[in-house]
Parts: structure tokens; sequence; C-alpha cells
């Protein structure tokens, strides 16, 4: 029904933001990352280079598996290593750690990219252009916000847990219920 591939498509615009946003969250507390691990900022520096460089990775070698694996089971894959991932960042005791942890995140959130296809086979013909660029709005938003929400200076080196349930709303959002929807069910 219009209905569900109206909810179907709003679902995978807000999962697309909220997956993004793990790529930029750490950008604005370059310095507080720094004192906590008392590292220099060159050092945190590299990391922030690290999480592009594997977000970059993760476009060049898992997106394209959106076309040869079921999208499905491949987005349900990723989104739970990245929430691995994301309890490896909320947990890191030491700088290499939170490295490691946060490229595993971006290497995975590339998820992002194989929703927008995924929600263009599920849009109806004709439709398809309308879907992709709302879906893509939701990306761009959450790059945005996501640099935005984390300047603000209520925040500490301690809301990574909040992070970590961010990454359980995905799960639970791009569980079976979004998926199960078929091209020609919608």
């Amino acid at each position: 029904t219009d209905r569900t591939r109206r909810h179907a498509v709003a679902a995978m615009t807000f999962a697309t933001g909220v997956i993004i946003a793990n790529n930029y969250y750490a950008q604005p507390l370059e310095a507080a990352i720094a004192e906590a691990f008392h590292s220099s900022s060159a050092a945190v520096g590299a990391v922030l280079t690290t999480i592009q460089l594997s977000y970059a990775l993760g476009l060049a070698l898992l997106v394209p598996l959106g076309d040869l694996l079921e999208r499905r089971r491949l987005v349900v894959t990723m989104l739970t290593i990245t929430a691995l991932g994301q309890v490896g960042v909320a947990l890191s005791p030491a700088l290499a750690v939170l490295a490691s942890a946060a490229a595993v995140v971006a290497l995975t959130s590339v998820a992002a990219q194989i929703l927008v296809p995924f929600a263009a086979h599920l849009a109806r013909d004709g439709e398809q252009g309308k879907t992709i660029s709302t879906v893509m709005s939701g990306l761009l938003i959450g790059v945005l916000l996501s640099r935005v929400e984390s300047a603000e200076p209520h925040h500490s080196l301690a809301e990574p847990l909040l992070v970590v349930m961010a990454q359980g709303g995905k799960r639970l959002l791009l569980g079976d219920r979004v998926f199960e929807y078929r091209a020609g069910q919608l």
C-alpha cells in the first residue's frame, strides 16, 4: 500500500541519517578526545583521518556487494557489526582501540549507501528519483546534524553510550519489519 511504502521510505530516510552520522560525531570533539586520552591533537587527527579512510574503503569494497547479495541481510549484518564497533568505541581504554573500533564503524556505516538503491527498488515505477532524493536528504541531514549535535557543550566522552543506544535503535528500526516488504507488495 502507499502508506506502507511511505513508512518504509521514512524509516530508510531516518536510518541513513543516523547511520552516516557515525562518521562525523568525533570531529568536533577532537580537543576533548585528545584530553581524555592524553594524546596530541595530531594523534587524534590521525584517528579522524582513519575514520574517513575506512569509510572510503567501505564505499569501494562493501557497497558493490549490495548488487551481488540480498540487500536486507547485508544491511542487517553491516549494522550489527556497526553496533559492535560502537560498543568498542564506547569502551575504548586507549586511543589505538578507539581508532580500531571507529574504523570498523566507519567501514560498515556504508550500509546507508546500500539503503539508497534498496529504497529505489521498493518505489513504484516512475517514483524512484523522488524516493532516492528523499533518502539522500536523510543522509545529508545526518551528516550536518551529527556535527552540530556532537559540538554542543553539554556532551562528554561518557556519552558514546547514547551512540550505542542509537545503534540499537537502528537495529530495531531496520529489523525484519522494514525489509519484509517486497516491491510487489508496496
